[in-house]
């Protein structure tokens, strides 16, 4: 944004504190923890190094936020125009939070005899000792990252641009963050999608294949069940009645209560068995003449009872 020290007195003031305190300048809250974190790493060079790298870094990128947010021009005037300090309600809690990032950290005072280590610790009780030459070191990384920062964003003197120029392969690396992104997404992302794809891909495929066609099948076995009770089992259990039932329409002119018809069958049947001792050719040339004159007084015989019916109903009816 750029210039908001001119309508952000309070937030300015606060936000120029709590970047102070955690860049680690004496004697602010930040100080002491930051303090305590270098002095573990005293007996231990490398972790040292990098620890105060870190402290610079920190001092660096906070003030570089500092300078380019609250001083200098406003880069972008529409909202510069629209830009008003926040009400009470974020205002006294920053002033709040500024008051601790100078005096909360002073709990843990290496000169204090019952400071925060005599009444908080584990095992037994620890006595903090200052270490003056580690609190000059921190001390001056801090002032250095803030002073660089001072000189590249505020007065301007080193050229953020001729930095990244000059040192374009380090910047490309830290810009994008080691490439711990790509290495994330290349390592850990892509082959974990890869491996919900071909799960998904099982799953819908053969899995579900195997359901889907288990359920085709069971569908289909129960369609040819249907069909082979329908058709077999009811149609047997249907012919043998339709066969009853045949045979008793037919049986019923046979059983007609005739003694004459009963002695005409007697003497047919006799007049057979004969004609089939004589020569079978005969006899069933013979018994297929019976059977026609069978049917042949059937259907006179149905035609009869259909014109009784018939008058029946007619005369029902008052005709």
């Amino acid at each position: 944004m750029g210039g908001l020290s001119k309508k952000m007195k309070i937030t300015t003031i606060t936000f120029f504190i709590a970047s102070l305190s955690i860049s680690g300048i004496f004697p602010l809250s930040g100080f002491w923890s930051k303090d305590e974190i270098v002095a573990a790493t005293a007996g231990h060079p490398v972790f040292m190094v990098l620890t105060l790298v870190i402290a610079f870094m920190t001092a660096f990128y906070m003030f570089r936020l500092c300078f380019m947010t609250f001083t200098g021009q406003p880069r972008n005037q529409d909202r510069f125009d629209h830009a008003h300090e926040s009400p009470k309600s974020m205002t006294i809690p920053l002033m709040v939070l500024a008051f601790l990032s100078i005096f909360a950290g002073w709990v843990g005072l290496p000169w204090l005899r019952h400071g925060f280590s005599t009444f908080v610790f584990h095992a037994e009780a620890y006595h903090a000792h200052a270490n003056y030459l580690l609190m000059v070191i921190s001390t001056v990384v801090a002032v250095s990252g803030i002073g660089l920062a001072y000189l590249m964003y505020y007065k301007k003197a080193i050229s953020p641009e001729a930095v990244v120029a000059r040192f374009k392969p380090l910047h490309t690396v830290l810009y994008n963050k080691y490439y711990f992104d790509e290495i994330y997404d290349a390592i850990i992302i892509r082959p974990v999608m890869g491996f919900a794809q071909a799960m998904w891909w099982f799953d819908a495929n053969i899995i579900d294949g195997l359901v889907n066609l288990t359920g085709w099948f069971t569908v289909k076995w129960a369609d040819a069940k249907q069909l082979f009770d329908q058709y077999v089992v009811d149609g047997a259990v249907n012919g043998i009645g339709y066969t009853c039932l045949a045979g008793a329409w037919l049986l019923k002119y046979v059983q007609s209560g005739s003694l004459q018809f009963y002695t005409l069958v007697v003497i047919a049947s006799a007049t057979g068995l004969v004609f089939y001792r004589v020569n079978p050719i005969i006899f069933y040339i013979y018994l297929a003449g019976v059977l026609l004159m069978a049917l042949l007084r059937l259907a006179v015989r149905m035609n009869r009872n259909g014109r009784v019916k018939t008058g029946t109903e007619y005369r029902s009816l008052g005709g």
